[in-house]
């Protein structure tokens, strides 16, 4: 980065469980710690712009199930940005071949998740990994 230029700031939410910030270069980016109404990460000085949720697959599984009516209020908050993500660490082959542990229809994960593009216009990325 040239001299004098800033690094953007990202925003961890502190209720991030594993957040990743060992995957953000120093020399390319800040992170700073806080509070985020909505959303795990964010971009500070576009807070009210863009919010990303990220969810692990098993987190997934679980909100797509027994953690529903938390989950679409979720969806529903992302609902009030501009430019709203929704990333899933795992890719939608892996989901549809049921490579995890608990016995969720494949279907009813795709489903869910296609309904929170549809519904909420917020964008699901599939993710192979964090």
């Amino acid at each position: 980065m040239p001299r004098g230029e800033k690094r953007p700031t990202i925003l961890v939410d502190v209720q991030e469980k594993l957040p990743l910030t060992r995957y953000f270069d120093p020399k390319l980016v800040q992170v700073e710690v806080c509070h985020l109404e909505t959303g795990d990460y964010a971009l500070k000085g576009a807070g009210e712009l863009l919010a990303i949720e990220r969810k692990s697959l098993a987190d997934c599984l679980n909100c797509c199930t027994h953690d529903r009516p938390r989950f679409m209020d979720q969806m529903r908050r992302l609902k009030n940005y501009p430019s709203r993500f929704l990333i899933v660490e795992a890719t939608r082959e892996a989901i549809e071949a049921e490579a995890y542990r608990p016995n969720v229809r494949p279907s009813s994960v795709i489903n869910a998740l296609l309904g929170i593009g549809v519904r909420w216009n917020v964008c699901v990325v599939y993710a192979d990994g964090p």
